[in-house]
């Protein structure tokens, strides 16, 4: 079991205020992941097309519907 990363609840001012969405982007649990997928094409964040092209060709695909509707929504 992995502990939990602690994060401050105080925003940095330094850090992208996406960052949280693009690592979640990349998460291992589907649930994460098809969450960020959905707020990344609503919040139009052009930094995760590059993550949600790669999404489009991971093996399994059970995310690739989600993946596409995103960049749909982003490059729309």
């Amino acid at each position: 079991m992995q502990a939990a990363t602690l994060r401050s609840p105080i925003p940095n001012p330094n850090e992208d205020p996406d960052a949280d969405l693009l690592r979640a982007l990349r998460s291992e649990d589907p649930y994460v992941c098809r969450r960020a997928i959905r707020a990344a094409g609503s919040r139009r964040i052009e930094a995760a097309v590059p993550v949600l092209i790669e999404l489009l060709t991971r093996e399994g695909g059970h995310l690739q519907r989600e993946a596409a509707l995103a960049l749909g929504q982003i490059l729309d």
